[in-house]
């Protein structure tokens, strides 16, 4: 099923309506691979749709994830979603784990507030491109690209309307690490990061 065209399966819910103001409970639905269960309350008072959310999402395909996430903004936006690419490919196999809270305007979803927390295991994350022009200096040295491989990645984060402010981000591998913050802005799909790397953790 989808919802608002977002794409759901197996979705169970207990609900409560009060006038204008919708609760739902014991919210579980399929997503991606995963299971997403929460709870969510829209208020209606004064004509001005208010959403308030807490979920998490367990277990979905990061691949999978990343494809339904372009799809459904490229639909919103009357624009043919991309193709694939070569790092969705590789990263396929990742799994996905996220926690967020976050409340605001109904049909404005790049003016919500709110925090959260991800978790990314089982991917190939080594040529994730944070690094700039320094991947291609490390190449030949010791520091190649074998040495830096990325398998997991934990993330703290807040929702400040159409950015998303990463106050912590880890990458880690069996060889190397990666510190990074910065901030995801939605409107434009641009990023600014700050990065250190453990090549030797």
């Amino acid at each position: 099923m989808t919802f608002h065209e977002f794409p759901l399966s197996d979705l169970a819910f207990r609900a409560k309506v009060e006038g204008r103001r919708v609760r739902v409970d014991g919210l579980t639905a399929g997503f991606a691979g995963g299971v997403v269960s929460g709870h969510a309350e829209v208020d209606d008072l004064g004509g001005n749709a208010w959403l308030g959310f807490d979920g998490n999402l367990v277990g979905a395909q990061l691949g999978e994830t990343i494809r339904i996430m372009e799809e459904f903004s490229a639909r919103r936006a009357g624009l043919s979603p991309p193709p694939q690419s070569r790092f969705q490919q590789r990263i396929a196999a990742g799994r996905l784990h996220l926690d967020l809270s976050a409340e605001g305007p109904l049909r404005d979803t790049h003016a919500f507030l709110g925090m959260g927390n991800l978790q990314i295991t089982g991917a190939e994350l080594g040529e994730i491109n944070l690094l700039g022009i320094l991947s291609t200096l490390l190449r030949p040295t010791l520091l190649n690209h074998s040495t830096l491989q990325l398998d997991t990645a934990r993330a703290n984060f807040s929702v400040e309307g159409s950015q998303i402010v990463f106050s912590e981000v880890r990458l880690n591998g069996p060889r190397a690490a990666i510190d990074a913050n910065g901030r995801y802005r939605l409107d434009t799909k641009t990023v600014d990061f700050m990065t250190r790397v453990h090549p030797f953790e």
